[in-house]
C-alpha cells in the first residue's frame, strides 16, 4: 500500500493513490456535511434540522465503519508477518 518516491523534494514513502483519496473523501466529506449541519441547525426549521442531524449520524456511522475496517485490515496484515 505505500510506495517510495518523490513528495515535495525529498524521496519519501507515501501512501497510495487509493487510500488517500478514501482520506480526502472522508476528510472533504466530513467538512461539508458538518459545515451545513452548522448552518441549518443554527437558522434552520425544524424538518431541516431533523435532516441536518440525519445527515451527521449517517457521515459519523461511515466514518467509522472506514476506520474500524482500516484498523481490522492493519491488524491482519500485521499478524502474518513471520521472523525467518
Amino acid at each position: 500500500m505505500y510506495e517510495e518516491r518523490e513528495f515535495w523534494g525529498a524521496e519519501t514513502v507515501v501512501p497510495s493513490t487509493l487510500p488517500m483519496l478514501v482520506v480526502l473523501f472522508v476528510v472533504f466529506g466530513g467538512t461539508l456535511v458538518g459545515t451545513g449541519a452548522t448552518v441549518v441547525l443554527t437558522t434552520g426549521a425544524v424538518a431541516p434540522r431533523v435532516a441536518a442531524v440525519v445527515a451527521f449520524a449517517v457521515y459519523l456511522c461511515f466514518t467509522v465503519g472506514v476506520s474500524g475496517a482500516s484498523y481490522r485490515y492493519a491488524v491482519r496484515r500485521y499478524r502474518t508477518y513471520t521472523l525467518e
